[in-house]
């Protein structure tokens, strides 16, 4: 089993390369980050949960919403315990809307993590959106 400092360092690294992919439209890997049964939402809203969901969720709600967005993460807090983790980041998003708007968003990541066959894994992903805006 690895220190806390690798799995802390591991955990970091895997929502740093999250915030990529999903900039980078690489929807495929972005999903590969996440468990079988993973899920990703914002708060108090529904869910895309498992594969198939979130490849929707990538694929047909994102990519419609965004024409280009940027992901900036900030104050990260990472509990571990064992192979289970927890994961509290601040996130302000710079996106170009579908309709060409320049906006921002700023908020706050809470997300679950496991290990699973000794890799870091995303189990849940949760924006809590706190202020937006136009630039």
């Amino acid at each position: 089993m690895a220190s806390s400092v690798e799995d802390y360092l591991e955990i970091s690294q895997l929502k740093h390369e999250y915030c990529y992919l999903i900039d980078d439209h690489e929807y495929d890997a972005w999903v590969s980050l996440y468990t079988e049964d993973g899920s990703f939402g914002r708060a108090g809203d529904d869910r895309a949960e498992g594969v198939e969901g979130l490849q929707y969720f990538a694929n047909q709600i994102f990519d419609e919403m965004y024409e280009q967005t940027a992901h900036l993460l900030m104050n990260p807090v990472i509990n571990v315990a064992g192979d289970e983790a927890t994961g509290r980041w601040y996130v302000l998003l710079m996106y170009t809307d579908s309709e060409g708007e320049q906006r921002w968003m700023q908020g706050r990541y809470e997300d679950e993590f496991e290990r699973v066959d000794g890799e870091w894994k995303l189990s849940a992903a949760t924006v809590v959106p706190l202020a937006s805006g136009s630039l």
